[in-house]
């Protein structure tokens, strides 16, 4: 872990821990919920080993951060609604995975945390065989895109609209796309 959330003797207070979302679902949504992040996880989600789940920060004050991935589902309807074949929208899908949300609790801001959290769903994708990592990040917030970029991932340009396997993905003016290749040579083609 990159974070100094250690005690003296440098042993950890907080630890990383994936949930199952079939058994995890509601723990983890009701913390979404209270960070204004709606209620992302899907536990019957096809896929689901696939849905580079939630993670959670545990210390003596319960869920102290967060960070939920985009399922298999979700961005296949993403590249289906953008123009592409259902079958093939699922195919791809499988080997593509949306960062949807990470928080982390104001206490904790500034000390590597939310870079633990994303270094944790990008092991459990790089396990799962996928090959990006995606993240839809807000125009107007200059120090997210430092911190996607301090991670690897390429930060697009206003009005540069992903594309995967040619097909545009469906975006706002509002946000910008963070791409990051997990597999040397990858599949499918994300730009």
């Amino acid at each position: 872990m990159r974070s100094d959330v250690t005690g003296e003797d440098g042993t950890p207070l907080v630890a990383i821990h994936r949930l199952d979302p079939a058994t995890h679902a509601d723990d983890a949504n009701a913390f979404f919920e209270a960070a204004g992040l709606g209620r992302p996880v899907r536990p019957n989600e096809p896929n689901a080993q696939l849905q580079t789940l939630a993670y959670q920060v545990d210390g003596e004050g319960g869920i102290l951060g967060a960070a939920y991935a985009m399922s298999p589902s979700q961005a296949a309807e993403s590249l289906y609604f953008g123009g592409m074949t259902r079958e093939d929208a699922f195919s791809i899908a499988t080997r593509i995975v949306g960062i949807e949300a990470v928080y982390v609790h104001r206490d904790l801001r500034g000390r590597e945390f939310g870079k633990d959290l994303i270094d944790a769903v990008e092991e459990q994708a790089r396990v799962g065989g996928i090959e990006y990592l995606i993240a839809h990040v807000e125009a107007d917030a200059p120090r997210l895109h430092e911190f996607y970029r301090s991670l690897g991932f390429v930060v697009k340009a206003i009005g540069d609209p992903l594309t995967v396997e040619g097909t545009p993905l469906p975006f706002t003016e509002d946000y910008l796309d963070a791409v990051k290749v997990l597999v040397g040579s990858p599949t499918v083609a994300v730009r």
